[in-house]
């Protein structure tokens, strides 16, 4: 039973360390998956750096900032857009932070998903 524990705490950092991105990828990429104290220990850092709710907050608007337009008729990247997108706004959604979003940040939304949504206009009529 005890290797069986083991092997899901491995299993669930490996899992833990291939599904986070930018910064908080950044804050476990030393935590080597070695052992079943690894997944502990990178949520132990996430918490201590996310538990502030300033930084959650910081992390969601820098990940919009970063957003960039999708090549034409790129549907994967357009769908990883969106998902980026929904993942931000949810995380300020259940910070209760949905007001930091300032004019600036949604025109910057605005012009890469209306030329986003442009190029996959282009890619429907085509095709059909």
């Amino acid at each position: 039973m005890a290797e069986s524990a083991s092997y899901n705490k491995t299993a669930l950092a490996h899992e833990l360390k291939n599904s986070v991105k930018g910064e908080a990828k950044h804050r476990i990429k030393s935590v080597f998956v070695t052992k079943p104290e690894a997944y502990d220990i990178m949520w132990e850092k996430l918490e201590c750096h996310y538990g502030d709710t300033t930084a959650s907050v910081q992390a969601a608007l820098e990940d919009l900032q970063r957003l960039k337009p999708v090549k034409e008729e790129d549907y994967k990247a357009l769908v990883e857009l969106v998902d980026e997108v929904e993942s931000a706004y949810s995380q300020l959604e259940e910070l209760n932070q949905l007001n930091t979003l300032t004019m600036r940040d949604v025109d910057n939304l605005t012009v890469i998903t209306s030329v986003s949504i442009q190029s996959k206009k282009k890619l429907d009529v085509v095709t059909t």
